[in-house]
């Protein structure tokens, strides 16, 4: 069961990594320093230090939230309400009707069934 959590995990990670920066092109023109929220649970201490070296391997750099929302990209706010929430780049989208590109689905179902 680990191993399936581990390698779905660090797989839905790397997909959202890559979303985000492309996202960031979309609305900025350019990628920007991102903000990383984790919500640490049981499995956390497992899967923290391999995803941690997803980041590293993709070229993220960890710094202070002060540092990262020093960019002026966080100044502003895209004035929207979205019924589910979501990252600033996707209220963004949304704000800017830019048309979201497709995304690798999140394993809700899968999950589901391992925690069972």
């Amino acid at each position: 069961m680990t191993v399936t959590l581990r390698s779905s995990y660090l797989s839905t990670e790397s997909s959202y990594l890559d979303l985000g920066r492309e996202l960031a092109q979309m609305v900025y023109g350019h990628d920007i320093d991102h903000v990383l929220l984790l919500h640490l649970g049981a499995f956390g201490s497992t899967i923290l230090p391999d995803a941690l070296d997803l980041l590293e391997k993709k070229g993220f750099k960890l710094v202070t939230i002060e540092e990262a929302e020093s960019n002026p990209v966080y100044e502003g706010d895209p004035d929207v309400g979205s019924q589910y929430g979501g990252t600033l780049l996707e209220l963004w989208m949304e704000a800017k009707k830019i048309k979201f590109p497709p995304a690798m689905a999140k394993p809700y179902k899968e999950l589901a069934e391992i925690c069972k």
